[in-house]
């Protein structure tokens, strides 16, 4: 009953504290791709992958351990088996080899399971898993599907060519991204580029790549890769078109790639849009707006760097705004100024960024709204502020159903862990008046003396002795002496035998002159001593 009874007081602590962090665990940490498929794999081939560990609370250092499951597994090796995220990232790259050596052809599944533990670091500065106890647990999974062919597969594909602005005396470089989807290392066989100025009308120039010049990308691997073209541009606009050859022809075309050579210098410029802001949130309609961004030269020549702003109503721009430019020395920093007044309510967007040079800043964006009037104003306003204080962190509606589920147990352990006590402490009465009268003497004896036992001794006095059980005697009852009693009737004689216990002693003439006139139900006093019965005297005044 006792382990019975405390498994059930602390079952509900712990789903308290259970219940607490529900909506953590497995909630604030993720894996992209959570679902990969890796395809046209050869045994004896290794290839590398990634995935990405994310957590949603980056305030403290964390570790995961990786643990891998189902049939596939065997064909995985883990780099690392505990990933490190120090306090304030909040993502990791996890890579990872699959390296299937006998693998029958066809699909075959893994998963990499991270999830939270406690470690130690060695002398060698390794971490080292430690004893974690009792601790709530996060995690995630990553799923892995992938496909064994044991034949050579070449399969790639190029995406997303580009290239920067350049200055003259430079090469121009060009980059792009390819995907290896088979299982052996590939390469385009040759690259062409066509080269002409924006405002010529002339034959363009063309340049040819070699094989040679071109790096392979390894089986299932995706990178980014380059080439550049070693000729001398002069100062103006560019045009290019990207052909891309394979084995079997023209693979992959990017035409109209723009791009501008620059005199020298012009690059070596660096500034920093810090930031964008308005001097309110909302206005109303006709209310001036005003707009600070600020600039900073981080570079090491001198820069002039011009502000663009456009103001966007309900996705359509209405209306663009040039602030600058401003010359500004190495490391100086500048507030741009700027203003709009809004001729219609609803939602406003600014996209601003900063050109200096030949380059230019990434985008900034502030929003803001405008009212008809100010009553309206202050309406949203308010709205705002209670939907602000109403509003909770999102639960996924597995959690959901983990809280109600955990929360349903834990009503009906409470429930029973009461019922539980309610018994003991009936059960701990019952055997208490069991055990003892409501004199305080043993179970089934009488303390006839009407003394209670523990005074007595505390005043010197032994307990008075206890009579016997009474046994029943055959044959007539004994006789008895009958009493008179001065202050009843007649008719109230008592001539039944007196118990001890209810047996008064004689008042004294001083004692009946103070007693009250209006007492009438005064106890019989015997005339005899009653057989078997032990005198008074001797109860109250014992023998020495």
């Amino acid at each position: 009953m006792k382990k019975l009874f405390f498994l059930l007081l602390f079952t509900p602590i712990f789903l308290i504290g259970l219940l607490s962090n529900a909506g953590n665990a497995y909630a604030g940490v993720g894996v992209s791709p959570a679902l990969m498929t890796v395809k046209n794999l050869s045994n004896g081939v290794k290839v590398q992958k990634s995935l990405f560990l994310s957590r949603a609370d980056a305030s403290e250092d964390a570790y995961y351990k990786v643990s891998l499951e189902k049939d596939g597994s065997r064909y995985i090796e883990l780099i690392e088996e505990i990933v490190e995220m120090p306090a304030g990232k909040k993502e990791v790259e996890y890579p990872f080899y699959i390296y299937p050596q006998s693998a029958a052809k066809g699909e075959h599944k893994a998963n990499l399971i991270f999830t939270t533990t406690q470690v130690t670091r060695a002398e060698d500065g390794t971490l080292v898993e430690k004893s974690q106890g009792m601790a709530f647990i996060e995690g995630a999974t990553g799923h892995v599907t992938f496909i064994v062919t044991d034949e050579s597969v070449e399969s790639y594909e190029i995406t997303d060519v580009y290239t920067d602005n350049t200055e003259v005396g430079q090469p121009v470089a060009f980059g792009y991204n390819i995907v290896n989807r088979g299982n052996v290392d590939s390469r385009p066989t040759k690259v062409v580029v066509s080269l002409r100025r924006v405002d010529s009308e002339g034959a363009p120039r063309q340049f040819t790549i070699d094989e040679s010049d071109l790096s392979y990308v390894g089986p299932s691997q995706e990178q980014q890769d380059g080439f550049t073209l070693e000729t001398a541009l002069t100062f103006g606009d560019y045009v290019a078109d990207v052909v891309f050859y394979g084995a079997q022809g023209v693979i992959y075309t990017e035409n109209g790639i723009i791009f501008s050579v620059y005199p020298p210098g012009t690059l070596g410029q660096e500034v920093k849009f810090q930031s964008m802001e308005t001097d309110a949130e909302s206005y109303k309609v006709n209310d001036l707006v005003g707009i600070v961004g600020k600039i900073e030269n981080s570079g090491t020549l001198v820069s002039q760097p011009v502000l663009y702003i456009n103001v966007l109503k309900e996705g359509q721009r209405i209306e663009f705004i040039k602030e600058g430019p401003k010359t500004m020395l190495q490391k100086q920093k500048a507030d741009y100024l700027s203003t709009f007044r809004p001729s219609e309510p609803g939602q406003y967007l600014l996209q601003a960024f900063v050109e200096y040079g030949a380059q230019k800043t990434e985008n900034i964006e502030v929003a803001f709204e405008v009212f008809s009037d100010a009553s309206e104003q202050a309406a949203a306003t308010q709205g705002d502020v209670q939907a602000s204080s109403q509003t909770e962190s999102p639960v996924t509606s597995d959690d959901g159903r983990l809280r109600k589920i955990g929360y349903g147990i834990l009503i009906v352990l409470i429930l029973i862990l009461l019922f539980i006590i309610i018994k003991r402490l009936r059960e701990d009465d019952d055997e208490y008046y069991d055990e003892f009268d409501p004199n305080g003497g043993p179970a089934g004896m009488e303390n006839q003396s009407g003394v209670n036992p523990s005074m007595a001794t505390q005043a010197g006095v032994p307990p008075a002795p206890t009579a016997p059980p009474q046994i029943p005697v055959q044959g007539p009852p004994l006789p008895t002496a009958p009493s008179t009693n001065q202050f009843s009737t007649p008719d109230a004689i008592n001539t039944s035998p007196t118990p001890l216990a209810s047996f008064q002693p004689p008042m004294s003439a001083a004692q009946s002159s103070g007693t009250s006139q209006t007492s009438t139900a005064m106890p019989p006093a015997p005339t005899s001593q009653p057989q078997n019965q032990v005198p008074i005297d001797d109860i109250i005044n014992p023998a020495s």
